[in-house]
């Protein structure tokens, strides 16, 4: 199979690229939004953060958190178990 150059098919690669939409006819690109790194404080120590983008970033306080591993699984059962009924 031919492959991509970050090796995914060339299938999936316009799945990276495409935009959902909201209501119909209202691209969901106009509706402004919000995008923080994840990463963030790693791309501010190495110099590799967009200093004018992030200043743009609201504050945020707080610590996040994060499912455990025990959550995690009783959400993976869970929409397995309601799959079929949420998408019939």
């Amino acid at each position: 199979m031919c492959r991509h150059k970050l090796g995914y098919p060339p299938a999936a690669a316009p799945l990276t690229s495409i935009k959902s939409t909201g209501p119909p006819g209202r691209s969901s690109s106009k509706i402004p939004t919000v995008n923080r790194p994840v990463r963030q404080a790693a791309m501010e120590k190495s110099g590799k953060v967009d200093k004018t983008a992030a200043a743009a970033l609201p504050a945020v306080s707080g610590t996040p958190k994060f499912m455990s591993a025990d959550q995690a699984t009783a959400a993976k059962n869970y929409v397995v178990a309601h799959w079929d009924a949420a998408i019939a």
